[in-house]
């Protein structure tokens, strides 16, 4: 007696109506676009024309590309036209007979797995600067600003940013990862997509970051995981009653974040192996240098530096969740 061929379709159409509507919430999910550049090293193209990167998240997500082209509403034409646009950027690369993006994704399970990741190595960084608190502290005496900004109100400012963040980030790039961003279409720069928690009213994941706001003599820098939610107009920013540092400040900042680099480099380097394993074991070896890889994942690890800072009350983070400065240039 044959066997009925009936279940086996059954579940197969089963199995295909659970692949689409799980590709139909990854690719509905809000993301944030973030870049690390400079100068004119931006992309020359829009991802979100055509929806270019729901094309390279569906992809990352290990869905097949014509279920991602169906479910885009792609024609066979534009199927191809896309793909070679992606190549030709620099944003989709081939692995065997498998086509993969090549820009920096990460989803809500990935940005938590690397917080945890980084558990160990953020809770040596914190110490690092714990120890060194009152050296800190003595240096905040020597800033201009100090006058009128007690180190508490600037602690924030101080041990995120300038020892980890805005003011070290390009040292952790030379002095750590020894290679330049990569190469896309004749530019380099770093590109991710972070999906956002729509329960989360702050940035994405929480992660602390810079907002600049400038014309040609002045600028504001906002630093915080709560930019979006205080946008202020160059006038209004004017208005303020912010901390002004002044060009000697400034060179004072630098040579605080030159002071600490040693510590820091040190810890990264006594963790590479780490990395390096958490990296190859992940979906992003197949998609991603080490360095791009990398120098996403710092993001969270000197945010949950911040944060252990924060809960040991070393750091004064306000409750609007950013810190606004004014730059004398």
């Amino acid at each position: 007696m044959k066997k009925s061929l009936l279940p086996i379709i059954l579940l197969l159409l089963l199995y295909s109506c659970n692949s689409q509507e799980k590709l139909r919430d990854v690719l509905n999910a809000e993301y944030e676009e973030h870049f690390i550049s400079s100068g004119d090293n931006f992309p020359e193209i829009s991802l979100f024309e055509n929806d270019r990167y729901k094309f390279l998240i569906g992809l990352h997500n290990e869905f097949e590309p014509q279920e991602i082209q169906v479910a885009l509403n792609w024609t066979n034409e534009t199927f191809h036209e896309e793909v070679t646009i992606l190549k030709e950027n620099g944003y989709l690369t081939e692995r065997g007979k498998n086509i993969v993006p090549s820009i920096s994704i990460v989803m809500q399970n990935e940005g938590e797995l690397m917080f945890k990741q980084s558990e160990k190595v953020a809770t040596a960084i914190a110490l690092a600067i714990e120890q060194d608190l009152n050296i800190f502290k003595d240096f905040h005496k020597s800033l201009e600003l100090s006058k009128k900004t007690s180190f508490e109100e600037f602690s924030f400012f101080l041990l995120s940013n300038v020892l980890l963040d805005n003011w070290q980030i390009n040292n952790v790039e030379k002095e750590f990862l020894k290679k330049e961003r990569t190469l896309r279409h004749g530019k380099r720069y770093y590109i991710q997509y972070a999906e956002k928690n729509p329960l989360n009213e702050k940035e994405v994941f929480g992660i602390y970051g810079n907002q600049y706001n400038c014309n040609d003599t002045t600028c504001f820098i906002t630093y915080g995981n709560n930019r979006n939610n205080h946008q202020l107009g160059f006038e209004e920013l004017l208005a303020l009653d912010v901390p002004i540092v002044t060009m000697q400040d400034q060179l004072l900042l630098d040579s605080i974040a030159e002071a600490f680099k040693p510590k820091l480099i040190t810890i990264l380097e006594q963790n590479k192996s780490e990395f390096l394993k958490n990296y190859s074991e992940s979906r992003y070896a197949n998609e991603l240098s080490f360095e791009e890889y990398f120098i996403w994942y710092y993001h969270f690890l000197y945010t949950r530096v911040t944060d252990i800072l924060n809960d040991k009350e070393l750091v004064q983070i306000p409750e609007s969740g950013i810190y606004r400065v004014r730059i004398e240039q």
